[in-house]
Parts: structure tokens; sequence; C-alpha cells
């Protein structure tokens, strides 16, 4: 299960790479919202610093990581070819939520049980607002009756993720691992039902 969820999370935070490659080739953003790619980076530093506080190396702080990176830099390719108030909206949200995470950084090593839950409850709002972050564009999908906006194979992925992760947070046990997957799965299963 920890190698499972290890490996799904990595697909899944290296899914903002497939959307900045896509607008490289096709220079258009095309109906593509960055708020998707601004999730899994701001998604990826806050699970990397709780697996700092609680000293999980692999898969927490791993995985995390790979969606830190990814998602900026489907952030900077994104910003290229869009209008800068999208960027400044991607970018003040990360930047603000980033500078929470460092805080509690610094506060961890002296009020460990504390910052853990606190810090915990943060990143099980941030995973649920990850996972949410593909329906921005339900209303377009709906309208249009198609799916463009969306990847199938990044919500299959998100769906797999969240599934092991689930089974991965019972088994550690960690209320902040298994809590947000529950919401990640039901939510994944909304974004499949609108391929059909």
């Amino acid at each position: 299960v920890k190698l499972g969820a290890t490996v799904s999370a990595g697909f899944l935070n290296a899914s903002p790479l497939q959307g900045a490659l896509w607008i490289w080739r096709s220079r258009t953003v095309g109906a593509k919202s960055a708020v998707p790619m601004a999730m899994v980076a701001l998604n990826g530093a806050v699970w990397s610093t709780y697996g700092i506080v609680v000293r999980n190396w692999v898969p927490l702080v791993a995985a995390n990581m790979i969606g830190v990176v990814s998602g900026m830099v489907g952030l900077v390719v994104y910003a290229t070819y869009e209008p800068v108030w999208n960027l400044i909206f991607g970018l003040v949200v990360s930047i603000f939520l980033l500078l929470g995470t460092l805080q509690s950084v610094i506060i961890a090593p002296s009020e460990y049980p504390r910052t853990q839950s606190l810090f915990g409850s943060f990143c099980v709002c941030v995973t649920i607002a990850m996972y949410s972050s593909p329906l921005v564009t339900v209303k377009d999908v709906i309208r249009s009756r198609s799916t463009s906006s969306l990847s199938f194979g990044t919500t299959l992925a998100s769906l797999a993720c969240s599934t092991l992760w689930f089974i991965y947070g019972v088994s550690v046990p960690d209320v902040n691992l298994w809590l947000p997957n529950v919401a990640g799965v039901l939510l994944s299963l909304v974004q499949v039902a609108l391929f059909w």
C-alpha cells in the first residue's frame, strides 16, 4: 500500500506537467484553468511540510515534492500564454499558503503535537480543495457537453491516488491522511461521471 500510495501520488502530482506540455505545444491555455496547477503545488507544499513534522519522508515528503515542482512549472508555462491577472491569482494563493507552510515549519519543533494537529487539519482542507479544483470547469463541461478542460488520465490517477492514500492513512493510522482522501474518492468519482 505504501509503495502504491507513493507511486500514485507521484503520477498525480506530476499531472501539471501534462497540462503545461499541452499549453506549450498549443501556444494557448485553451479551456484549461490555472487553479488545479496551483492546488497541486500548494498541496505538495503543505503535505511535504506535514511529512517533515511527522518524520514521514516516504511517501509524504518524497511524493509531494513532485507536486511542488510540477505545479510551479505548470503555473510558469500557463502564465506565459495567459493574461497576467490569472497568474496573479494563482501566485497570490500559492504564496499566501506557502508562507503559512513555512511558519508551521518554524513553529513545529517547539510545539510538535499541537503543530501536527493544527497543520494536519490545514492539510486536510488543502487536499479537499485540490481534489475539487478540476470541478471549476464543471459548468463549462455541462454547458458545452465537452470534457476538453478535464484530463481523463488525471481523473483516474486522482481516483487511484485518493483510494490508496485512504488505505495507507487507515493503516498508519493518521486521520489527516485518510479523511481528505474519502473526499478525494467521492470527488474523483464525480469527475469520472462527467466523461459519460
